[in-house]
């Protein structure tokens, strides 16, 4: 299996000074450039009537580029470069997994995932003091991540099935490993009810670049501080309740707590950073040396009415209440990012037969999704206007809320059925509406005031896929 894109990104600004009237940054201009790829093989392999090994190889990588220029008004708008990123990460990953049915009560499943990751990040800007391209980071480094599992399921009777095992993961940047045991007990009520219990221990390292994180102080050579951190872990329960409306019908009930501990947060009392508010990279990159010291907790109830794809059409209606906490070092709990208390998603799709035959099918999907607005710090609008730049009220961190978030997407697909092989066309379009959600708030010392960022509005996708 394989599959690759590039997606390209950009604005130029208009080359008339005249109407650069909002904004000190309306002759800035960008370009990012984004390629992915992924190809990997699959492999089963009957070991006996009751086993089977089942085998993933797979690699993957991404390349990101950006460049920021604005148009010089007194040499023929001429570009002048501002800064310049890139971003190469590279991943390889074995998986494999045996499983066994010894008889009807009792199945065994036990395996294996070794995982390579190599990353390089490069980030530059132009020095107007000096006129000359400064570095602010170059990072590369490599580290791998091994993983093994063992679960066994075991069918008490028709009503009850209890499922053990047991999770190991190593990493190897700094030799740290978790031993996760994990258990799920389901009691099948009747034929349409069942209720099910869960619990076990997670852990997840942060993205590799966030343990290269360099710290220099002066007279001294560089050091890494987030070499040696703990990998983060989550203790959950989980709790569950499932009613089967019909043969293609599901209504799901979840109520769930996770508690968070080990989590990187800030080596500073007084701030209160942690990676659990990371949105992208750049936050990744660019946070401060961590401690292990941070926790934190997750917890709410789902509720998911399902209709399965049956008679060419599916839908599925998922509403979420939680609350996301986090405390840094400073031992206060506070709201994290990403705190927007309830989520309602929308799912639908209908397919068509069509074409000589009926062989070919025309699909429509449609994903409408409303939330709660993400959080933001406040910003200290006189603080910033005397220092000339954005200056947040770092002791009330997330404490102001984004209005809500909506967005509609709607995707169209073609799938053509050959003999030997499948042509599909997709154009999926993402905010049909061009709702500007908003993603962040920043200090414009322009016009000293306080300006938000949007996400992204409407956004068209094409796709193009071959199956054989």
């Amino acid at each position: 299996f394989g599959l690759g894109g590039t997606n390209r990104a950009f604005y130029d600004p208009e080359p008339d000074s005249l109407s650069w009237v909002d904004t000190e940054f309306e002759e800035y201009g960008f370009e990012e450039r984004n390629k992915v790829g992924t190809l990997g093989l699959s492999h089963r392999l009957l070991l006996t009537d009751h086993s089977y090994l089942r085998t993933v190889v797979a690699v993957s990588g991404e390349d990101y580029t950006e460049e920021i220029y604005w148009l010089d008004s007194e040499n023929n708008y001429d570009r002048v470069l501002d800064e310049t990123a890139h971003f190469l990460t590279k991943t390889a990953r074995v998986s494999s997994t045996y499983t066994h049915k010894f008889n009807a009560r009792h199945t065994l499943r036990a395996g294996g995932i070794a995982s390579h990751y190599d990353f390089s990040y490069d980030l530059q800007y132009v020095d107007d003091s000096e006129d000359v391209l400064k570095t602010v980071f170059a990072s590369e480094g490599k580290t791998q991540l091994y993983q093994a599992f063992a679960q066994w399921k075991y069918r008490l009777n028709d009503k009850w099935t209890l499922n053990n095992g047991v999770h190991y993961t190593y990493f190897a940047l700094n030799g740290n490993y978790s031993i996760e045991p994990r258990t799920a007990l389901q009691w099948q009520l009747s034929e349409r009810h069942a209720l099910s219990i869960a619990a076990g221990i997670h852990s997840k390292p942060e993205h590799v670049s966030f343990y290269f994180i360099e710290e220099t102080v002066p007279g001294q050579a560089r050091t890494t501080p987030n070499h040696d951190l703990e990998i983060m872990k989550s203790a959950q329960l989980v709790l569950g309740y499932d009613w089967r409306l019909s043969e293609n019908l599901r209504l799901k009930t979840e109520a769930y707590y996770q508690h968070l501990y080990d989590v990187p947060v800030e080596n500073d009392p007084t701030q209160t950073g942690a990676v659990l508010n990371s949105a992208d990279l750049w936050d990744i990159i660019g946070a401060e040396p961590a401690v292990n010291d941070g926790k934190g907790r997750n917890y709410g109830v789902d509720l998911t009415l399902e209709r399965f794809f049956a008679d060419q059409y599916y839908f599925m209606v998922t509403g979420s209440l939680f609350e996301s906490k986090y405390t840094p070092l400073n031992g206060i709990e506070y709201d994290t990012r990403y705190n927007s208390n309830y989520q309602l998603n929308v799912l639908g799709g209908k397919e068509f037969k069509v074409g000589k035959g009926k062989d070919d099918i025309f699909g429509i999907n449609l994903k409408l999704l409303l939330a709660g607005g993400n959080r933001n710090t406040p910003i200290d609008l006189a603080a910033s206007i005397e220092k000339g730049e954005t200056v947040w009220v770092e002791d009330q961190p997330w404490t102001i809320k984004n209005p809500d978030y909506f967005r509609t997407d709607i995707g169209l697909s073609y799938k053509i059925n050959g003999k030997h092989i499948t042509h599909t066309i997709l154009l999926d379009v993402q905010n049909v509406t061009n709702r500007q959600n908003i993603y962040f708030s920043y200090y414009d010392d322009e016009d000293q005031r306080i300006e938000t960022y949007n996400q992204t509005g409407l956004f068209p996708n094409f796709n193009y896929r071959i199956e054989f």
